[in-house]
């Protein structure tokens, strides 16, 4: 069997992406409504900001300087291209558009390490797929540049890429992410004096950057830490996917797999794009499309049925009742994908018509569809001076009581929350504390004695497992803008 390697800038490969791990922005935030100024684009429920698409830029800035550095560091590493295999090498350039005697340095040493790739008793005319890659390559070079439509557009295909890798499985904490931070800090501790002398070097270059744009390296490296969290369960994802695309072509191997896997990547991505509900509030931003379907669904590679076999397909339409802003909608999607993600339901899918959606889940009860689409209004107490709303909550979760095997839901209070219940119950011990629920009465029990702990517990003796799952989920996310209307189920 011949083996094709493709070599790698020294070192590179292995320590850089560990010192700039937190300079990836994987992602955007959640958002209810798109409320912040900057906000110029919804996807999946999630926002892009303006802050989003600087912060990209910039770190495309910090990459390019590294990158510079690293190939004046490494300028006697260069591959070097035979004169017999020389207009082979510049017939491939001109095939991507470039000019061999105006190539960057960056251009030139990327090219030709992957050139030499390729063996030298194949074809050296490249296929389609081989020229789709090079162009990939010269695309996602630092020294490229980002305007501010092409960060726009690498943050789109985060979002979706970060929500599919969520759905299967593969998200990562905030916690996880800092143990991995700290690991690699450890092993730059541990480093050899020459290599630790190039990273004090690169982290110079990255500090003169930030100071550039009036950050300093430590709130950057803090602020980004939710995007290197998203960035990791991507990479999760695409190891997942490599997997199975080997299943599927375990013919392929070399240069040609590589080939094969980064354009895949691709399709896949844009594929996903393309399934995504994407609402751009500013006009001056366009979503570009980097590939047209060639052949392979890779969404079917992807696709699965739920570990529990005991799920089933749940199916509702639901529509928003009276007049919303699409703004509206994008976020009562949001919230319903929240609720279903709260009760353990998988392979969720929530689709964007108008008014109306359409959705899908997994779970192993049949889904109290009418309870999920309330818009959750929570008021306890009657005396609106002095009761707790929403905003008062931080979780709530469905229990069985075990004295008399009917099911409740426990609210656990935020701290204003506590201070709130505990006055409100002491003013009521021995009367009835009214629940409502979207203004109708949810219960209506005794106090018995002043609750200071912040937790409380609603029974619903009439009430199933699911409808109490339900509320839960109901609860621990906000309330909907507007109210949903269960057309089928």
């Amino acid at each position: 069997m011949k083996t094709i390697r493709v070599k790698k800038r020294h070192w590179l490969c292995f320590c850089l992406p560990i010192l700039f791990l937190m300079l990836i922005t994987a992602g955007c935030r959640q958002a209810e409504v798109p409320t912040a100024p900057d906000t110029v684009a919804l996807v999946n429920g999630m926002e892009i900001t303006t802050e989003d698409i600087q912060r990209q830029i910039v770190q495309r800035e910090v990459e390019s300087a590294i990158s510079n550095y690293l190939l004046e560091y490494e300028a006697h590493t260069e591959p070097e291209i035979t004169e017999e295999r020389r207009p082979d090498y510049e017939k491939l350039v001109r095939r991507l558009g470039l000019e061999p005697n105006q190539l960057t340095k960056e251009q030139d040493y990327s090219l030709r390490s992957y050139f030499l790739a390729l063996s030298p008793f194949e074809s050296t005319e490249p296929t389609p797929d081989e020229l789709r890659y090079f162009q990939r390559i010269i695309r996602e070079l630092p020294e490229s540049g980002m305007d501010e439509n092409a960060a726009f557009n690498h943050l789109v295909r985060q979002v979706v890429l970060y929500r599919k890798a969520v759905e299967h499985g593969h998200e990562v904490d905030l916690d996880e992410a800092q143990d991995i931070l700290a690991q690699a800090d450890a092993l730059e501790q541990d480093a050899p004096d020459e290599l630790q002398a190039q990273m004090e070097e690169m982290r110079r270059l990255e500090t003169e950057v930030l100071r550039g744009h009036d950050y300093r390296r430590e709130e950057w490296r803090e602020a980004n830490l939710p995007r290197y969290a998203r960035k990791i369960t991507i990479n999760h994802l695409r190891a997942e996917f490599d997997e199975a695309l080997y299943d599927r072509h375990p013919e392929a191997m070399g240069f040609r797999l590589q080939v094969l896997m980064e354009n895949a990547w691709e399709d896949y991505t844009e594929q996903l794009v393309r399934q995504a509900d994407i609402r751009i509030i500013d006009d001056q931003f366009e979503l570009v499309y980097y590939s047209e379907h060639h052949g392979e669904n890779w969404l079917d590679l992807m696709r699965r049925e739920p570990e529990d076999v005991a799920k089933t397909r749940r199916q509702a339409d639901l529509n928003v009742d009276g007049e919303a802003t699409p703004a509206e909608v994008q976020t009562i999607a949001a919230i319903i994908d929240r609720r279903l993600r709260h009760l353990g339901a998988e392979q969720i899918s929530v689709g964007v018509d108008g008014h109306r959606l359409q959705v899908e889940a997994w779970w192993e009860e049949d889904i109290p569809w009418a309870q999920l689409a309330r818009r959750g209004l929570l008021q306890i107490g009657a005396d609106h001076e002095l009761s707790l709303t929403n905003e008062h909550l931080e979780n709530a979760v469905a229990e069985r009581r075990p004295m008399t095997s009917s099911y409740g839901v426990l609210l656990e209070f935020n701290g204003q929350g506590t201070e709130l219940f505990a006055e409100l119950t002491l003013n009521n011990v021995g009367r009835n504390l009214p629940i409502h629920l979207d203004g109708k009465p949810l219960a209506n029990p005794v106090v018995q004695s002043p609750v200071t702990d912040g937790r409380a517990v609603v029974t619903l003796p009439d009430w199933d497992k699911a409808e109490t799952m339900t509320l839960a989920a109901v609860l621990s996310t906000e309330p909907l803008p507007k109210s949903l209307v269960l057309l089928a189920d």
